[in-house]
């Protein structure tokens, strides 16, 4: 979704619920009264008003992004330890 304005996203959902839910309805009000802003896609009005219901913010959420962390440093830092032990002249680049 492209960035929008604080502003921009409160009139959408505010003409959102002018059309009472109303997609199409929602995007003519829109470009009726804001004639200057560009035209909304029907989804931005579905997505920011989803994402205001689900977060209670228009900004999107940032939790459950990107990669899982599977083990933290402090879990494998006794391996790393074993490993510098018994081999210590060993470049560390060749265990990892």
């Amino acid at each position: 979704m492209v960035a929008f304005s604080t502003a921009e996203m409160t009139d959408m959902v505010l003409i959102y619920g002018r059309a009472f839910g109303n997609v199409p309805e929602a995007q003519r009000l829109y470009q009726e009264k804001f004639l200057p802003r560009r035209l909304r896609q029907h989804t931005t009005f579905s997505a920011v008003v989803q994402r205001l219901r689900e977060n209670g913010k228009f900004l999107p959420s940032t939790t459950a992004r990107g990669r899982e962390r599977t083990q933290h440093v402090t879990d494998v830092e006794p391996e790393i330890l074993e490993i510098v032990e018994k081999k210590p002249k060993h470049k560390h680049s060749q265990h990892f």
